[in-house]
């Protein structure tokens, strides 16, 4: 231990307790939601405290309670992008002041900014080429030479039980194994690599700061061949230690198509895993990301402690993060605590630096000719009580908004924006008219939160991620708002500006936002049909004009206040016309599918495209093969694909439509959503540079392309829960978006906001905690009063998604020990009672008549929840008993009187928790809802994951069994019997109600027999046998019929259970 730091640290905490309080520049309010009570590491982006120069970070300490807190300063922006270098004293916007702060449970604790000399004090020395890292709480020590990590030591424990080692790897020409179907289903997949050997490199110390708070040090690690990385340590004086290591900036082809690197962080202890915050494939969702990123949460325990591991690493090493909080002894019963206080953090609300006092009457100039912006903020101040002057008047402040040609001169990035003020006035000056807006909005919220006597906020923010995007449809079970008015669309539009997106994409023929054209260059394939329809915008000739204006109007509304618009465009498709028109166009036996390679193919193309960039003012499109495109197989495809850069037939088709976007001079982006057609890393040297990658199928492409043009989406789509899309929480959503940029699909936002505008919101600050956009967004939502109950609650409602998402499909359930699911459903209902009681709490405080709506959404989540959680709990004890039992099925008894009264009883009370859910959703709120009124009982769910999903997981089969039919002998024109021996042998009782029929096909008019019976009366338990009979007339003449009965199972897409045929004749 090196004693003056001991010395120093014991002097910080009384020094301030004798000296008088300076007047806060700024103020940090902290919250501890959770239980755990110990140190805890804050990091700001200094923006949200005060603009560049408004405060001297040189020239500035932290207070808390009396006492001083050591604080640093670090660079904010993407590591991958990182200078490396300490930014000093005069931070960007987006650098962060990072401190360790203790924060009693369930209290506030204020720091506040004020002047004053920070303590210099280095925690750091060199020593033959070891670089030595001293604190309190913990003590490091790297190897200067090699970068490598040596040792750390908590307590006087070592940590390590080996040095960190980060090795570089040459892959194989065919690096890269892609193994396993990537969509939807029990199925998982994986990324192999294929190496070939090892490579030397070297490592330089780029950078070393230290001081009383944290010590970080970078370096740039060299190899013989392959990318360059860059390795940074931070220790923070908690104890905490931060390995982040991420590529240098490359140009030309790919570094890592035929590199990778492997890390080694060999942790002493015994392994523990919190397996909510690890890895686990999205059952209803694509598998790319989650094979290409590997997340870690887990502790290793002994008896001088612990340590918790949390972070992230992609399969081939171009990037690797690790966050390692050691735990005293003392407090290891309390680790649960710490894992979710690392998850989602506490809440960190700032009131930054101010302009106080604003002098009226107000004059807004408006520079940037922004009328949308100016609106906005015409709205804030005139809610806030401040006078505007009229025109001609003289004024008091004038308020300036300013879109600024060289913004980077001013330290803006991106989207950012500067808030300044001054004895000319206050000044807006962003790059980007969607900077301005968040400026705007910025102002807005300070002033809904502090009304007018709480001055104009002298801030300033730019966006860590340049990628910020989503796109808004599905089917009308599936999302709300893009099947709602235009009062719908604005209100999220607003949100989801509000929480920091910047793309905003149409689906077209997903949601009733089209934008359709009219084929003014190819007139031939319009048509007065009413019926006619065009497959590439999801809209009826009939429609063009309505959907045209409707489509403008909301394209506007979103580029008035800074949006960009992107637009979705589906391959593999035309209108009902074209194959009329063409039908030596289409692909060999279809109406639907056009022949990629035609002549005539290729017009449409051009007038298509032609006609949609002079109508709509576009920003973006984005290319896809989605469930209705097709790809044409005729001989001139093949040869073509075959002598084609890609050799891939839907990709060349993405490749013919950007190089015609790009020679006709269009400047956008242009985007490829793979969804069945995967990026894969042997595509990328083929790919012009400035494609983008996005959405469901992109995943691999985080392990290659470059980032800014990545933009996975690492979880199932953001649509309804009641339909079984296992949603990501806000805390996952953070985990997945890290510091890189995202594209999510979906369009379910009432109730779903956090994972929603968690994609601006961490793409904004990375470093944000979840708890912060908890209590910010309903703060914003609900007004101040209902930020704390709001956040009470949304712990409990997320941690209820997790379930879901981790335990609850079928197949996982069934993997589950009959302790575990007894553990997981008393995990589950104890949730149950913290939202209802969070819910019951937000209410008071909240106008419920305003958010009825919202209500309505969020208080039918428990009941769901309930129903599929005993839902899954009874089913899998009825299977283990009959598995059990199974050697019973095929007697004549069946199974014991005893457990098939139990079994019977189990799935009569599984029916009845979907009874009380069924009876709440027939009372939830109209639109969305009202479209899965008729998933609420068994077999009848939108991908809950049972059906054939789950058959493949079983030794016996939910529906199974045999049918067998007789009849007596027949005369003609007489009454007769046909009699169905049923005999059930698999796992689920047939009962009346559920679904299960017997279909008879073939001569069935002929003998007057009814061509469905579906199951009544007695439950037919496993093993038992019933006969039914089906009544039928013999036709008068003689002759013969042949009928063939079969058993259906209840399953959504039906399936077969059993059959027989008859053959019957009579003289």
């Amino acid at each position: 231990m090196i004693p003056t730091i001991l010395s120093a640290l014991a002097l910080l905490m009384q020094v301030a307790a004798t000296e008088p309080m300076p007047e806060p520049r700024a103020t940090l309010r902290l919250f501890n939601p959770t239980e755990w009570s110990g140190p805890t590491t804050v990091e700001v982006p200094v923006g949200r405290i005060a603009a560049p120069h408004v405060i001297d970070w040189g020239q500035t300490r932290l207070i808390s309670n009396g006492c001083v807190v050591p604080f640093a300063l670090r660079e904010g922006c993407a590591h991958w992008k990182a200078s490396l270098e300490a930014p000093g004293t005069q931070p960007r916007s987006e650098d962060l002041l990072v401190f360790s702060c203790e924060v009693p449970p369930g209290q506030w604790v204020q720091v506040d900014v004020v002047p004053g000399t920070p303590d210099a004090t280095s925690a750091v020395k060199r020593d033959q080429g070891r670089i030595i890292i001293d604190y309190p709480a913990g003590r490091a020590v790297i190897d200067e030479p090699s970068g490598s990590l040596l040792s750390w030591e908590a307590g006087g424990a070592s940590l390590l039980s080996a040095p960190f080692l980060v090795t570089p790897y040459q892959l194989a020409e065919d690096g890269y194994q892609l193994e396993g179907p990537f969509g939807c289903g029990y199925t998982t997949a994986s990324v192999g690599l294929r190496k070939t050997s090892s490579v030397a490199q070297r490592a330089r110390c780029v950078s070393l700061s230290s001081n009383a708070a944290l010590t970080e040090v970078s370096f740039v690690l060299e190899p013989d061949l392959g990318p360059a990385l860059g390795l940074t340590y931070r220790l923070h004086a908690s104890g905490e230690l931060e390995i982040v290591v991420d590529e240098r900036p490359w140009r030309g082809p790919s570094p890592w198509l035929h590199h990778a690197v492997e890390y080694t962080l060999p942790l002493a202890g015994t392994l523990q895993r919190f397996p909510y915050l690890e890895n686990r494939w999205a059952f209803y969702g694509f598998r790319d990301y989650t094979a290409s990123v590997k997340s870690t949460a887990c502790a290793y325990e002994g008896a001088w402690g612990a340590v918790l591991e949390l972070g992230g690493e992609s399969v081939n090493g171009r990037q690797f993060a690790r966050r390692l909080m050691p735990v005293a002894p003392d407090r290891q019963p309390h680790l649960a605590a710490l894992v979710e206080l690392a998850d989602e953090g506490l809440v960190v609300d700032v009131l930054p630096a101010r302009m106080a006092g604003i002098e009226c009457p107000v004059r807004i100039v408006d520079d940037a000719q922004a009328a949308a912006v100016t609106d906005e903020l015409t709205q804030a101040l005139t809610h806030a009580g401040v006078e505007l002057a009229p025109d001609g008047i003289a004024t008091g402040l004038t308020i300036r908004l300013a879109l600024v040609p060289e913004a980077a001169g001013l330290g803006i990035s991106g989207d950012g924006y500067v808030a300044a003020g001054d004895e000319a006035g206050y000044t807006l000056q962003a790059g980007t008219r969607l900077g301005l807006y968040s400026a705007v909005r910025g102002v807005a919220a300070h002033l809904q939160r502090y009304g007018s006597a709480g001055g104009l906020p002298l801030i300033a923010r730019n966006p860590v991620v340049e990628l910020r995007g989503g796109g808004f449809g599905g089917g009308n079970f599936e999302v709300d708002f893009p099947y709602g008015d235009d009062e719908q669309w604005c209100r999220v539009f607003d949100g989801l500006l509000d929480s920091g997106m910047n793309v905003f994409a149409c689906m077209g023929m997903w949601a009733n936002w089209k934008m359709p054209v009219s084929y003014q260059y190819m007139p031939e394939l319009r048509s007065e049909d009413p019926d006619a329809y065009d497959e590439s915008s999801g809209a009826r000739f009939a429609e063009l004009e309505y959907h045209r204006a409707h489509g403008l109007k909301l394209a506007g509304y979103l580029q008035d206040r800074g949006g960009q618009v992107w637009l979705w465009i589906p391959i593999g498709c035309v209108p009902t016309t074209y194959a009329r028109k063409f039908p030596e166009a289409m692909a060999p036996g279809s109406d639907k599918i056009p022949c990629f390679t035609h002549p005539e193919y290729r017009r449409y193309i051009g007038a298509f495209f032609r006609e949609l960039l002079e109508t709509y003012p576009l920003d973006g499109l984005f290319l896809v093969r989605d469930d209705n495109g097709g790809i044409c197989t005729c001989e001139r495809c093949q040869e073509f694909v075959a002598q084609s850069r890609t050799k891939n037939p839907v990709w060349e088709q993405y490749l013919v439509i950007y190089d015609w976007l790009r020679t006709h001079r269009f400047t956008g982006a242009v985007a490829v959503y793979p969804y069945f057609d995967n990026y894969e890393p042997q595509l990328d040297p083929l790919l012009p540079d400035d494609l983008y990658i996005v959405g469901h199928g992109s995943g691999v492409a985080t392990l290659a392309r470059h980032y800014e043009f990545v933009g996975p989406m690492g979880d199932t789509w953001l649509d309804n829960l009641y339909a079984n899309f296992r949603v990501p929480p806000a805390p996952r959503m953070k985990r997945l978006l890290a510091d890189r940029g995202s594209f999510w699909i979906g369009g379910a936002y009432v109730g779903c906001e956090l994972p929603w505008e968690s994609i601006g919101f961490f793409g904004w600050e990375p470093t944000a905690t979840p708890n912060s956009l908890r209590y910010q967004w309903s703060g914003r939502e609900f007004g101040q009063a209902a930020a704390g109950p709001f956040l009470a609650m949304s712990d409990p409602y997320e941690a209820m998604w997790d379930i879901m998402a981790l335990h609850m499909p079928p197949a996982d359930w069934m993997a589950l020990t009959p302790a575990a699911r007894t553990a997981v459903v008393q995990e589950g209902m104890d949730q149950v009672g913290r939202f209802r009681a969070g819910l019951a709490e937000l209410q008071t405080v909240i106008d419920p008549d305003q958010h009825q709506r919202w209500l309505g959404h969020v208080g039918l989540y428990p009941r769901f929840f309930e129903y599929h959680l005993h839902r899954l709990d009874l089913f899998a004890k009825v299977y283990d008993q009959v598995r059990a039992h199974r050697d019973t099925l095929d007697r004549p008894e069946g199974l014991p009187p005893g457990v098939r009264q139990t079994v019977l009883a189990w799935y009569d009370e599984m029916y009845d928790w979907a009874a009380r859910y069924d009876a709440a959703m027939q009372q939830a709120p109209d639109g969305m809802l009202t479209h899965c009124r008729w998933m609420t009982k068994p077999y009848k769910e939108w991908m809950a994951g049972y059906d054939q999903w789950l058959d493949g997981k079983l030794e016996i089969k939910q529906f199974a069994g045999t049918l067998r039919v007789e009849t007596d002998a027949l005369r003609p024109g007489e009454p007769f019997t046909l009699r169905v021996m049923l005999h059930n042998q698999g796992v689920c009782p047939w009962i009346a109600g559920a679904g299960q029929r017997i279909e008879v096909t073939g001569d069935v008019e002929q003998l007057g027999l009814p061509a469905e019976w579906q199951y009544v009366g007695e439950p037919l338990a496993p093993g038992d046998r019933r006969t039914v009979e089906l009544h039928g007339t013999v036709p008068q003449d003689p002759g013969a019929a042949q009928v063939t009965v079969a058993l259906i199972s209840p399953y959504r897409v039906p399936e077969q259970v059993a059959s027989a045929t008859a053959v019957l004749a009579w003289p």
